[in-house]
């Protein structure tokens, strides 16, 4: 234990300086970063290499399948930096790496014999990115579930077909929210809320992704009343976006209802429709869980968001 001066750096800052025995054991040479963490009256200086490693070891004594993919993906939401695993066969290798393509940010394997392979972290991406990524991954739905309807419109089942292609991006961004929460938030009912939102958006994309599908596999679109009901959810996607900057519990209740309505109402729909109907009202109890977002927040006295951290 040691004493410091501080020196002032005019009114908005001060300098510390650093044990020169601490800073040569750390190997930091000039311009290095480090982490500096307030906690109470004290100060916590440190590197990220001093950050604890979450390994975890499975043997695979027989192939699971596609279910390792929800595996691996479920350890790197919870926040696993090393997974190493023991595999059964070729195929469950390939699962694995599929699911490293589609789904985990900032993720590589290395084979380290003919039948263990590890999966690593290599971003190591800072905690407080949540804020933008949160933002990225409401943005890739509000701009997927425009593209959507623009094909359904123009009855273009080939850009249906292409269009897909960004469900992925919302997987893996949503995902690496998820990690992201699991890594810094301390606050566990927020936590909880906001992983069901993260999970809700993925779901949402799974809906437009099968709606685009369905149009594109089946060349047939859905009639102008159908049309107009997704156009009605498109704008929801967007006002509920804006509910997480703009903290409004009446505004978040009114949207529930007017889904709410929107749902009964489908069960009437002509059976001819209910092809693509049935697609709606998935997305429909999914933008009801984002609206259940803001008000629970609400409810708690909490900011959704902080202007500072969504600000471009």
């Amino acid at each position: 234990k040691m004493k410091r001066k501080l020196v002032w750096q005019g009114n908005s800052s001060a300098t510390l300086t650093l044990p020169i025995r601490w800073v040569r054991e750390q190997g930091l040479g000039e311009g290095a970063e480090i982490e500096v963490v307030p906690s109470g009256d004290t100060l916590i200086i440190g590197t990220k290499k001093n950050r604890t490693v979450r390994k975890v070891t499975l043997e695979l004594k027989q192939p699971v399948g596609s279910a390792i993919k929800k595996l691996i993906a479920n350890l790197y939401r919870v926040g696993y930096d090393e997974i190493e695993l023991t595999l059964p066969d070729k195929e469950t290798e390939r699962y694995i790496q599929d699911c490293i393509w589609k789904e985990l940010v900032g993720f590589e394997s290395v084979k380290l014999n003919e039948k263990t392979i590890l999966l690593k972290d290599i971003a190591d991406l800072d905690p407080e990115c949540f804020p933008m990524m949160f933002k990225k991954s409401f943005l890739l739905l509000l701009a997927f579930s425009q593209e959507v309807l623009h094909h359904v419109k123009e009855k273009d089942y080939r850009a249906l077909e292409q269009a897909i292609l960004r469900d992925l991006e919302i997987n893996k961004i949503t995902n690496l929210c998820r990690r992201l929460l699991h890594k810094k938030m301390n606050d566990r009912k927020k936590m909880i809320t906001l992983a069901s939102v993260l999970r809700a958006l993925e779901k949402s994309g799974d809906c437009l992704k099968e709606l685009a599908a369905f149009c594109a596999e089946a060349r047939a679109f859905p009639p102008p009343k159908a049309i107009k009901t997704f156009e009605f959810l498109c704008e929801k996607i967007q006002e509920i976006y804006l509910l997480y900057y703009r903290s409004n519990l009446e505004k978040a209740l009114s949207i529930n209802g007017e889904l709410r309505e929107l749902s009964r109402s489908l069960v009437n729909e002509p059976a001819l429709d209910k092809g693509v109907y049935r697609f709606y009202h998935g997305l429909i109890q999914h933008l009801e869980t984002l609206t259940g977002g803001p008000m629970v927040l609400c409810l708690d006295g909490q900011e959704t968001t902080r202007k500072e951290d969504w600000e471009q």
